[in-house]
């Protein structure tokens, strides 16, 4: 079972930036997707100019956590992302959009209303 989910890429080559599709969903909040563009964004702002000591290319290096902590809204999408991200892991997996817990109420108080022997 997969327990990860990239939600955003960007690919050096193509220089081309993707937004997992699960994201696209009522339940998902603007805020949060505009904290994923930003880190892939941050990713092809800088491109190749982190490296380790041997050379090799670093993706979160000091320069970009100081860059990606001083968005707006980083810690925000991060409690968000944390609360959340096992629901989008099993919305990408079954391929069922996520149910807000908005949703989730006026479907039982419609129940209840319909239906008050139930209750």
């Amino acid at each position: 079972m997969k327990r990860s989910l990239e939600l955003g890429s960007f690919d050096p080559e193509t220089r081309i930036v993707r937004v997992h599709p699960v994201l696209d969903q009522p339940f998902v909040p603007r805020f949060f997707v505009r904290y994923v563009l930003f880190h892939e964004l941050l990713h092809a702002a800088l491109d190749g100019q982190e490296k380790s000591r041997a050379g090799r290319r670093r993706h979160h290096g000091p320069r970009f956590r100081q860059a990606e902590n001083a968005y707006v809204d980083y810690e925000r999408a991060l409690e968000w992302q944390e609360q959340h991200v096992g629901a989008l892991i099993r919305s990408a997996r079954t391929g069922k959009p996520v149910r807000s817990l908005r949703t989730r109420v006026r479907e039982v108080i419609g129940q209840a209303w319909l239906f008050p022997e139930l209750g």
